[in-house]
């Protein structure tokens, strides 16, 4: 018999499930970059995790965890209702934030040209909390990042505009994931 104990908004989270007597903490996501899974993967075993990294179709990854470590981490910085607390998580992360940046950029943003010509960086998640964090980590390195509503799927954007503020955000962060910049508005070929 299984029993979902919880389940975090976002799909593919985290989801307690409980069989018979035990209960089994799953962390799971899929993406298309393995590097970044390879990376995420080396974090949780460092939390004593044993991840799992399958290959899906269409070039995607995913990848499953099992263990109590990483939910009683993760549930040390939610509310009662799930949703983040962002001042208990600055405070943890004190002196790692160019790492939750990374994470958090290679997980939710991209790199694109502006129509200015420019480069662009932005990150989109449905709480403005979590961006408001992150925007204030990108301001305390002098990076100018300003923050929307975004009219796709009701979230908002952080986004940092600019070659020079880009290229200073990057050299900050060091994703593994390299992307090269794509255009928005390609010519028609």
């Amino acid at each position: 018999m299984m029993e979902i104990l919880y389940d975090h908004p976002e799909p593919k989270k985290i989801r307690i499930i409980r069989r018979d007597k035990n209960l089994i903490y799953v962390v799971g996501f899929h993406v298309k970059d393995r590097a970044f899974v390879e990376e995420f993967a080396k974090a949780l075993r460092e939390m004593e995790l044993n991840p799992r990294i399958y290959r899906e179709r269409k070039g995607f990854y995913s990848l499953h965890a099992w263990g109590a470590n990483f939910y009683d981490w993760y549930k040390s910085f939610c509310s009662d209702d799930g949703s983040p607390d962002t001042e208990r998580f600055k405070a943890f992360v004190h002196g790692f934030e160019e790492h939750v940046v990374r994470g958090f950029y290679e997980s939710k943003g991209s790199v694109s040209i502006h129509t200015s010509g420019n480069l662009r960086v932005r990150m989109a998640n449905k709480r403005a909390k979590l961006l408001e964090m992150i925007r204030g980590m990108l301001c305390s390195w002098g990076i100018d990042a300003r923050m929307y509503p975004s009219h796709f799927n009701n979230c908002y954007s952080l986004s940092v505009y600019g070659t020079k503020q880009v290229n200073k955000l990057l050299k900050i962060i060091n994703p593994c994931i390299k992307t090269k910049p794509r255009s928005i508005n390609r010519e028609k070929r």
